[in-house]
């Protein structure tokens, strides 16, 4: 049977003109390259060039063979690429939400349940989470807007809430929970990127708020600087654990958001072994 190799053989060939320049160019021995337009030969029971002193002669018959001998070499290149693609759709999972905390809490949980997938994140809009869920760019999304429409799964996934972590000793620190009215002038640290939250810092104005773009670095300045710190109930707080920090629920009604999970029939296993 002719295999991809043997074509491959035949095409440099071709293109080379002669025995000697295609096998430099194969890394071959000229024995071994013409053992292989031999055997070609036989498999197809035709002769596809003459042999001269250091030429090949192709004719229209040897030029056929050549041509569609490419056509199935790009052909099996394709092939090649869509199941390596394919394969690489399998396992990259790329999850957005329209919440920066809850996106982190469904990262790790992918990445703990199914280890060997590569996993990506964004921030969106509900639109922009929803046309790639229906594009099949995204494969989970989390929106806090449910969606209405069949060919998806979704589910609650969870209830999130602002929260504010405080230093033990803040005027504040004793009690059970605030409201928005409690913060006003204060001076509070908050992570920059809020998502759909950047919607509701109305709930918050009066306060004076200093952003950083660095989870690691805002979580470092809360405990060097003694600040408060604005949290979300979805999401570790690293350093409340440290120093006695306290952190406490703000109860106002725009200061909680449901969070939806949501895929494609398609990816119901993936679903479904979320919690």
């Amino acid at each position: 049977m002719v295999d991809l190799q043997q074509l491959y053989h035949l095409v440099v060939v071709e293109e080379e003109g002669n025995l000697s320049a295609a096998a430099e160019r194969l890394h071959l021995s000229q024995s071994a390259l013409s053992r292989s337009m031999q055997r070609l030969e036989a498999e197809l029971g035709l002769t596809l060039f003459e042999r001269r002193k250091n030429r090949l002669i192709f004719g229209d018959l040897g030029k056929k063979a050549a041509e569609d001998a490419r056509s199935l070499l790009k052909e099996a290149q394709r092939y090649v690429d869509g199941l390596q693609d394919y394969a690489l759709h399998l396992s990259l999972v790329r999850i957005a939400s329209s919440s920066p905390a809850p996106l982190w809490r469904l990262t790790t949980e992918v990445h703990e349940r199914f280890p060997s997938f590569i996993v990506t994140e964004e921030l969106g809009s509900p639109e922009q989470l929803l046309e790639g869920l229906r594009s099949g760019y995204f494969r989970l999304i989390l929106s806090h807007e449910q969606p209405q429409e069949p060919g998806l799964l979704c589910r609650k996934y969870l209830e999130e809430r602002l929260l504010l972590e405080l230093p033990p000793d803040h005027p504040l620190a004793s009690r059970h929970s605030l409201s928005a009215a409690d913060l006003k002038g204060l001076t509070v640290l908050r992570y920059r990127n809020l998502g759909v939250w950047e919607e509701r810092l109305p709930l918050l104005e009066g306060l004076h708020m200093i952003e950083q773009t660095e989870l690691d670095v805002l979580v470092d300045l809360a405990l060097s600087s003694g600040l408060p710190m604005l949290s979300s109930s979805s999401a570790p707080t690293p350093s409340a654990n440290q120093g006695g920090r306290v952190t406490l629920p703000i109860l106002d009604e725009a200061a909680v958001l449901p969070l939806y999970l949501c895929a494609r029939r398609e990816d119901q296993d993936l679903f479904s072994r979320l919690c």
